[in-house]
C-alpha cells in the first residue's frame, strides 16, 4: 500500500496542520495537501509529483514486510532533495512523519534505469536494503507505468528486478 502525501520540514505546527487532512484511500495515485515552511497555510491539493513549490517535499510512503519507507521522486537530480539532518527529522516517529528510512529515486548510471539512494532514520546510508529495493522498484514502476525486468543501481551494486 502506498500513501501519497507532502509535508513541510518546518515546525510542529505545520505537521499538525498537514495531519488534519483525512487519510487517503489505499490507492497509489491520490492527491495530497502540502503545508508551506514557516506557516500553517495550506497549499491547494496537488499531485505528489509536482515539485514546483519551494520548501515543500512531496513523497510517497510504502510499507514492505514491516519496513515503512518514504520514497522521493528525485529523478531530475543526482543530489538528494533534503539533507541527512532533514531525513532524521522526517523519520522521527514523535515529531516527524515517522519511517525507517528515506529513499531517493535518482537518474540511472552505468546503463541502469534509475539509481536508488537510501538513508536510514539515523541519517546513515546502509549498503543495501532488500525491502527498500522492493519498494523502490514498485515506486518506479508506478511512476513510469513499467512492467517486466529493469536494471537499477544501488551503489556499489546494479540489480535486475522483475515487476509484475
Amino acid at each position: 500500500m502506498a500513501i501519497a502525501t507532502a509535508v513541510s520540514l518546518g515546525s510542529r505546527r505545520n505537521r499538525a496542520a498537514s495531519l488534519s487532512t483525512p487519510p487517503p484511500k489505499p490507492n497509489f495515485c491520490v492527491s495530497a495537501s502540502a503545508v508551506s515552511i514557516g506557516t500553517s497555510e495550506t497549499i491547494s491539493p496537488t499531485s505528489f509529483l509536482d515539485q514546483r513549490e519551494s520548501g515543500i517535499l512531496h513523497f510517497v510512503e510504502y510499507q514492505g514486510l514491516g519496513n515503512d519507507l518514504i520514497l522521493v521522486d528525485n529523478r531530475n537530480s543526482t543530489e538528494s532533495r533534503i539533507t541527512t539532518e532533514q531525513v532524521m527529522k522526517l523519520c522521527d516517529r514523535n515529531f516527524g512523519m515517522g519511517a525507517d528510512g528515506v529513499i531517493f529515486a535518482m537518474p540511472g548510471v552505468n546503463r541502469t534505469g534509475y539509481t536508488m539512494r537510501i538513508f536510514n532514520s539515523d541519517g546513515g546510508e546502509p549498503e543495501m536494503c532488500g525491502n527498500g529495493m522492493r519498494c523502490f522498484a514498485r515506486f518506479i514502476a508506478e511512476l513510469e507505468n513499467l512492467k517486466g525486468r529493469h536494471r537499477y543501481h544501488r551503489p556499489p551494486f546494479s540489480l535486475t528486478v522483475m515487476v509484475a
